[in-house]
């Protein structure tokens, strides 16, 4: 489940997602980072199978931010309420997304993420074949009780259900927290996982082509998008399909193969196409791309192309000595053959290369306005420049450089946001202390209550005995630059009544 502590940063416009960086340890997710990305995408779109047309596009964008990264951190589209939309969320493969203020859907897809299927019942679909059925109880029951630790609510098997399925009052059942942690606990390199789960048995980190496509009913494939690094290979949790696809050197000698599997928990073969995205070990002599449809004869090949494309950044104007902060103006030419057209995707390294993040992804453009003050510090800073058609990718990087480092801002949510309570009931608060360089620590963080003094410490905060009265609550921590910062949270607690 998702810990209270974890911060959502402010919801994106409503064309645009903002897509926070999940870092997972055993009792908690954390924000690590945010950007915000442009999409304008049909929602509403349910062609296709899985979440829809509309969804996949969002997914795939997410995707490619988390292979760009090339850490262990989830990716995770937040979108303001209000948008038409044929689902809540989506998620699958170390990504997801869903719209602000729905834990529960939150929840689910982040399970999805990692790798869990629907839990049975209730309409779900393509439901985990190896959830237990609890004696007694319904299909998707939480099988023991649990119990809230914040609020004291307690969860009743008898008619509370796994956040994996659709069913009502949704709480984590052992079999799914069990799961959750396991998968947790086995990352980056893949564990051992459940036999409808398929996972490359490869080294985490290699130069993989990261290949999106679709396959129509009748065999044809379309390519979606596509790039080259290194990183992780991609991991699939739903069925088996009727097609594979395998990579052949010139005189057809099969080099990779592999049968494709469903992307996500909603997706189907009844469908008028499905969608896929693959990683392809990179193979010396690597000629063609063949997909295959069962034992058929016939096949669709495509030639790789022979040269990658060439990419040329143009000098990079430093305004001044020293570390930089705000817009730096990023420019380059790329040049491929004939009928191929070009894709730039830039990265940013704060550590001379040896971690990349993503800046923007799906650039046509050759020029792009970089904002350091979202990016972390350092002294061996560089800007990367990816060129892709798709099947073959070049870079290009800058200069080293440093970047200014930037104070951490507090920042407070309320798990609810009671702006008038009576002393019986409690105060729950999040927070956190953030800037591009991290966050504080739990012991760092500090609440304070004008009326009543010192509250606590860390990022969560249960306030159940404040006293009647008008409090500000204020979080304090080290803004990490020799200072500090500040947050506060307004509540009247009532008298109590006769």
């Amino acid at each position: 489940m998702v810990s209270p502590s974890s911060i959502p940063p402010k919801p994106a416009p409503p064309d645009q997602a903002a897509s926070p960086k999940i870092r997972h340890s055993s009792s908690r997710f954390d924000f690590v980072s945010y950007d915000v990305i442009n999409f304008g995408g049909d929602l509403t779109d349910t062609s296709g199978g899985g979440c829809g047309a509309g969804w996949n596009a969002l997914w795939q964008q997410l995707r490619n931010l988390y292979l760009a990264t090339g850490q262990d951190a989830n990716h995770y589209g937040l979108m303001q309420t209000g948008i038409p939309t044929a689902f809540g969320g989506c998620g699958g493969s170390n990504v997801g997304a869903s719209f602000v203020g729905d834990g529960s859907i939150m929840a689910q897809e982040l399970g999805h993420a990692l790798a869990r299927g629907h839990a049975p019942g209730c309409g779900a679909g393509g439901p985990d074949p190896n959830y237990p059925q609890y004696n007694g109880y319904g299909t998707a029951s939480i099988g023991e009780f649990g119990m809230n630790y914040a609020t004291g609510a307690v969860y009743d098997p008898a008619n509370s259900n796994d956040f994996m399925s659709y069913c009502g009052n949704p709480w984590v059942s052992t079999y799914t927290y069990r799961a959750l942690i396991s998968e947790i606990q086995n990352q980056p390199t893949p564990g051992p996982v459940a036999a409808s789960f398929h996972a490359e048995a490869l080294p985490y980190t290699a130069e993989h082509l990261y290949l999106s496509f679709r396959v129509s009913c009748d065999g044809d494939v379309k390519l979606l998008d596509g790039f080259t690094l290194d990183g992780p290979p991609t991991k699939s949790q739903g069925k088996e399909s009727h097609y594979s696809l395998e990579l052949h050197d010139a005189d057809g000698g099969v080099l990779y193969a592999k049968r494709l599997t469903l992307e996500e928990a909603h997706q189907d073969l009844g469908h008028s196409h499905t969608e896929y995205f693959q990683s392809v070990p990179a193979q010396d002599g690597a000629a063609k791309l063949v997909f295959k449809c069962g034992h058929e004869n016939g096949a669709q090949v495509i030639d790789l192309p022979e040269q990658p494309p060439e990419i040329k950044l143009k000098k990079t104007t430093r305004r001044g000595k020293g570390a930089m902060s705000g817009k730096l103006t990023l420019e380059w030419s790329g040049k491929c053959a004939p009928g191929e057209s070009l894709t730039y995707m830039v990265r940013f390294s704060n550590d001379g290369g040896e971690t990349w993040r993503p800046v923007v992804i799906g650039l046509k453009e050759t020029k792009f306005d970089v904002d350091l003050d979202q990016l972390p510090s350092g002294d061996d800073c560089r800007l990367q420049v990816l060129a892709s058609t798709i099947l073959r990718t070049a870079t290009a990087e800058t200069d080293p450089f440093a970047v200014t480092r930037k104070p951490r801002q507090a920042m407070i949510a309320p798990v609810e946001d009671p702006t008038e309570t009576r002393p019986a009931r409690h105060v729950e608060l999040a927070g956190c202390a953030y800037s591009p360089d991290g966050c504080c620590e739990d012991e760092e963080l500090m609440w304070f209550s004008s009326l009543q003094g010192y509250l606590g410490a860390g990022s969560h905060l249960i306030a159940n005995d404040l006293m009647p009265g008008e409090h500000v609550i204020s979080l304090v921590a080290p803004d990490d630059c020799d200072g500090e910062t500040r947050a506060e949270y307004h509540v009247r607690v009532l008298p109590e009544i006769a």
